[in-house]
């Protein structure tokens, strides 16, 4: 028969009083951004890249007059493979292997976080299972498999993160809002627009030394006057670009297509070299679930080597660019990223993605880019079919929310 054990020998239950200090980041959440966001929009000043003719006045005179704000929020890149690398380092070497978009940048956070020269380092690249620029200038995780390899001298270290440390320590796409007034005249002529970019500045994070007097015209890009990449491409008679810097604490980089995926209610982008276009083929359910049934982009990449591989980059582009529209969305909550896997930060699944046509159609005459500029396309593409099926803009994204709403 067992005996109870004499009271002193019992294991006893201690309650200890747990006080965590939050720090300054405990005040902030995705409600406290969109209001610093919102008042970038309606500020007194901003940093005007362009200012051609009179916008204001030609506004303020039109007949008519029209005024629309579109938001996105900060976006993870979500990539299949978390960040990983492996690291040894000795007293006179130091290497590293890691999937990476930036080679010369491991190289150089390798030589930095062992504290040895260039030349007594060396980083053996693997290709990345999912880069969208999230293993580019920031090696962040480079840094951290170095710190912890030199603790142990002489032997590799492999680090993986986990599913919640990559998705809670990403450098996400920017949160940010733009606000267009257009004057239009008694036939409908635009005769007048004013465009306010307001948000977060990825060169303001990762190198403040390019961004002075809240002058970044990165954050424009798709609005620029000069011809090429990032251009404008419409005329207009009347037409201020602004931006409004509304900087927050959460880190940020670049995502693919950069800061020209943040849509602007068209389906046509010049950049990178290449110009692009989509149609896009929607339903909208009562419940006002969207459905993609078919996307149709056109590339004018110049000179077309690999069909095969810009119909990939083609449908990649559509993937992710479907994600984001659909789906994608970091909150912020007490200083905290509230997704941590992808049960609350869905990418598109199998069921979801359209069929997808590609349409090369090389002029043969420059050399141009396939990765970015058709994920460019692809949100402004749905959104315009969202709005020919319902008669209703979709101001905000993701879609998502509008459904639940």
């Amino acid at each position: 028969m067992a005996r109870a054990a004499p009271a002193a020998c019992r294991p006893r239950s201690w309650q200890l009083p747990l006080v965590w200090d939050e720090g300054d980041g405990a005040s902030q959440s995705s409600a406290v951004f969109a209001q610093r966001i919102a008042e970038g929009l309606n500020a007194a000043n901003a940093y005007a890249d362009r200012d051609e003719g009179d916008a204001l006045g030609a506004i303020a005179g039109a007949a008519k007059q029209v005024e629309a704000v579109d938001t996105t929020p900060f976006l993870a890149h979500a990539t299949m493979e978390a960040m990983n690398c492996t690291a040894r380092v000795s007293a006179d070497r130091a290497e590293a292997w890691v999937p990476t978009q930036n080679a010369e940048a491991a190289h150089a956070a390798l030589s930095e976080s062992s504290g040895l020269p260039l030349a007594q380092c060396e980083v053996y690249r693997h290709d990345p299972g999912g880069g969208f620029g999230r293993r580019g200038g920031t090696q962040d995780h480079v840094r951290q498999a170095v710190a912890i390899a030199r603790q142990f001298p002489g032997l590799p270290v492999k680090m993986i993160w986990s599913r919640e440390e990559d998705m809670t320590h990403d450098f996400y796409r920017p949160l940010s809002a733009c606000k267009l007034c257009a004057g239009l005249d008694a036939q409908g002529k635009l005769v007048g627009l004013q465009v306010r970019v307001s948000g977060q500045s990825i060169n303001a994070f990762v190198n403040p030394l390019t961004v002075a007097d809240g002058k970044d015209r990165r954050q424009l890009q798709g609005l620029w006057k000069e011809a090429g990449d990032a251009q404008f491409g419409y005329s207009v008679p009347n037409l201020r670009v602004e931006y409004a810097m509304r900087n927050t604490p959460v880190p940020v980089g670049p995502l693919r297509g950069v800061n020209t995926s943040v849509h602007r209610g068209i389906a046509q982008f010049m950049g990178y070299g290449s110009y692009s276009a989509a149609v896009a083929e929607v339903s909208v359910s009562a419940a006002g679930q969207v459905k993609v049934h078919r996307m149709v982009l056109a590339l004018n990449c110049g000179h077309a080597v690999n069909p095969g591989q810009i119909a990939a980059q083609v449908e990649g582009s559509v993937a992710y660019g479907l994600s984001a529209t659909l789906h994608g969305e970091i909150t912020i909550e007490r200083g905290r990223v509230q997704q941590r896997n992808f049960d609350s930060y869905p990418v598109l699944r199998l069921a979801e993605m359209p069929q997808v046509e590609t349409v090369i159609v090389p002029s043969l005459d420059f050399w141009g880019g396939v990765g970015e500029p058709t994920i460019c396309v692809v949100a402004p593409a749905v959104l315009n079919a969202v709005h020919a099926a319902t008669g209703r803009p979709q101001r905000d994204l993701p879609l998502r929310n509008s459904a639940r709403a």
